[in-house]
């Protein structure tokens, strides 16, 4: 037998209200429960990896962004937080 728990997530109407939105499409009536368990599943196998302790020092992908840092090039920098956050850096 599963435990089940309940958690509390406070996040900006309008999100909140397109999550919604969705659900009743998909489902044809406002069905939290499944949905919301699918959400958490998505978020925890996409960061998982933290649960393993910290990346060797070669691994870390912050070392690619220090050194763009470090660069005299020009660039910008929440365009490289999103490539690395995208996995092409």
């Amino acid at each position: 037998m599963i435990k089940l728990a309940q958690i509390k997530i406070v996040a900006p109407e309008h999100l909140v209200n397109k999550f919604k939105q969705i659900v009743v499409i998909k489902h044809g009536k406002l069905e939290l429960g499944a949905e919301g368990e699918e959400a958490i599943r998505l978020y925890v196998q996409k960061h998982e990896q933290l649960l393993k302790g910290p990346c060797p020092p070669e691994a870390d992908p912050l070392n690619k962004i220090i050194g763009i840092a470090k660069s005299k090039l020009k660039t910008n920098v929440l365009k490289d937080l999103k490539k690395l956050d995208s996995g092409e850096l």
